[in-house]
């Protein structure tokens, strides 16, 4: 006979949450023919499946955040890689301190539910939650306090040695050190699985969640090298790395089947990305908005072209700096010009801008830039443009313009479509948005944003065997549709939906956990996954609470230390400039 503590936990409903962070039906669905991912293949047999679509834009941080609270950005105030300082022209990164919405776990645990959350991106600094948390990729490093609690850092170092956050690629990716780089980055998978299994079996958890980031990577990057008619196509590096994509798939599908082992046939099991993936031309031309915007008029230099060579020759100088000061003589620089990094960042992307004849500017959001902002009166400090008609009639100017911007060589349009911000997000951090999001046809066109090049378009130079790592040389890049996959009791099996919203994941959570889902959540609980007897027994339940809106944190989350770590870490993957 059950002890009534015992037969509480049984009635107690339990969820693991599993990120494959960029994984696609695009190519799990082939390979599930091949019967090559077996432990996915059972979950999606016994349960239900579709496609995740992710937000606009298909942003990691952007991403992340929505999931995490069910809410737009909007709502969350997560744009991007990098925020934008208010009543400024500075930016810095983006990370949870600066999130204005609460995340999931917050909220289970001011319920009492106990929570465990391993490797989730964009959840630094780690906040008390009524179990564990260990923070992913906005994390400066193991020698920060990436978790919660602190003691739990000790404990990760004890059980596995040097634990890998993000692994960061560096330098190059010639074909010699491939192999190594896609050791490394499932080794660092291995331990993520090491470190879960033992938190879930060392703690009594409610919710665990646990996110991979390996496929996202090793699609950015090897991509070009799966598909013959990828303009980077290296026949001699796909002789030995064309599986390296469809490998690391059966790798993490192995790592669920492990999860899987760990749980009981009561528990809840939902898989989930951020985002999917595909193949990305970066062999056509590079444009830079800013400097288009100069061509049109929107934007003044002080002087042409001097400030450009200084902010040139500030980027060359930072790289140097980074690779050969000494940590020390990096102490000292610090000390005397504190504050100099951020400024120098700032620098380097918008040097030389006269505001006082600046209408509008690309704003700093990563290599394919899509936000641009006005240069509004009472919002930018050297603000032109009058808030109301002509603020609107300006903006209205640049959809149209943008929206018939051309390819220089072949004459097709290259914008798919220019959106106003409130056509995509609402809520009260609406105001810090950019007042424009650009998106490009067909993934295809890289954009920048500091004034470096004399013409608005430059031409990519196709690396050939020599694959080095820059910001322009990504072979694979985000799409919005990521994949769902839901499986336990009273869930639909073999069922397979058309489409669900990433903000509908934290809901539908709520409702499997059996928690009322808050009202101001923007994503629904998917019913239509839910069996109908099901759902007349355990309806759908709404609560009142409001999240707490979070003032940002007074302070910088990061020191000037960990500020480089992290921006080192996001410019290797590709993901700033």
């Amino acid at each position: 006979m059950l002890s009534s503590a015992e037969a509480l936990r049984k009635q107690k409903k339990r969820v693991l949450l599993i990120g494959l962070d960029a994984a696609t039906f695009d190519l799990v669905a082939p390979m599930l023919k091949g019967g090559s991912l077996p432990n996915l293949q059972s979950l999606i047999k016994a349960g239900s499946s579709g496609t995740l679509l992710s937000t606009i834009p298909d942003l990691s941080p952007v991403a992340w955040s929505s999931f995490a609270t069910g809410k737009n950005a909007g709502k969350h105030g997560i744009f991007s890689f990098v925020v934008s300082k208010p009543r400024s022209y500075e930016i810095s990164l983006a990370n949870a301190g600066l999130r204005r919405a609460e995340a999931f776990w917050r909220i289970l645990s001011r319920r009492g539910r106990k929570v465990g959350v391993v490797n989730m991106p964009f959840s630094y600094p780690p906040e008390e939650v009524n179990g564990y948390l260990v923070c992913g990729m906005d994390a400066p490093g193991t020698s920060s306090d990436y978790t919660y609690p602190k003691e739990l850092k000790s404990e990760i170092k004890e059980l596995l040695g040097d634990y890998t956050i993000d692994y960061s690629f560096v330098g190059s990716l010639e074909r010699e050190n491939r192999e190594e780089i896609l050791r490394r980055l499932f080794e660092a998978e291995k331990k993520r699985l090491q470190l879960s299994l033992h938190l879930m079996r060392k703690f009594d958890w409610d919710l665990f969640f646990v996110v991979f980031v390996a496929l996202d990577r090793v699609q950015h990057f090897f991509w070009h090298l799966m598909e013959p008619n990828h303009p980077l196509y290296d026949e001699a590096g796909a002789e030995r790395f064309r599986e390296a994509i469809p490998e690391m798939y059966v790798k993490m599908d192995q790592l669920v089947g492990r999860l899987l082992e760990a749980i009981d046939e009561d528990t809840y099991v939902v898989v989930m990305s951020d985002h999917g993936a595909g193949p990305f031309d970066n062999s056509v031309p590079y444009l830079n908005l800013n400097d288009f915007f100069v061509e049109k008029g929107y934007l003044s230099l002080k002087s042409s072209g001097a400030k450009g060579e200084i902010a040139s020759l500030l980027r060359g100088s930072r790289a140097l700096l980074r690779k050969h000061l000494s940590p020390k003589m990096k102490e000292r620089l610090k000390a005397l010009l504190p504050g100099a990094r951020e400024w120098m960042q700032s620098f380097t992307y918008f040097s030389g801008i006269d505001w006082e004849k600046t209408k509008a500017y690309a704003t700093y959001d990563e290599i394919m830039s899509r936000g641009v902002r006005l240069n509004l009166k009472g919002r930018e400090p050297q603000g032109v443009v009058r808030p109301g008609e002509e603020y609107e009639e300006f903006r209205e100017e640049l959809v149209q313009t943008l929206s018939q911007l051309q390819h220089p060589l072949t004459g097709l349009p290259i914008v798919d479509r220019v959106y106003r911000r409130e056509e995509l997000y609402h809520g009260e951090c609406l105001e810090q948005a950019p007042d424009l999001f650009v998106f490009w046809n067909d993934h295809a066109y890289f954009c920048g944003n500091a004034l470096l090049d004399k013409s608005k378009y430059r031409e990519v130079k196709r690396p050939g065997r020599q694959f080095k790592l820059t910001e322009i040389q990504r072979s694979g890049e985000h799409r919005r549709n990521g994949v769902l996959i839901v499986k336990g009791a009273g869930v639909n099996s073999e069922f397979a939906f058309e489409s669900a919203d990433i903000m509908d994941v934290i809901p539908t959570v709520f409702y499997l956990l059996g928690e009322a889902v808050p009202e101001d959540m923007d994503g629904k609980v998917l019913t239509n996954i839910i069996a109908g007897d099901y759902l007349l027994r355990r309806p759908v339940s709404f609560s009142s609470e409001r999240g707490e809106v979070r003032s940002p944190p007074p302070e910088q989350v990061y020191t000037e230390d960990e500020a480089e770590v992290v921006e080192e870490r996001l410019r290797n993957l590709g993901y700033i400039e």
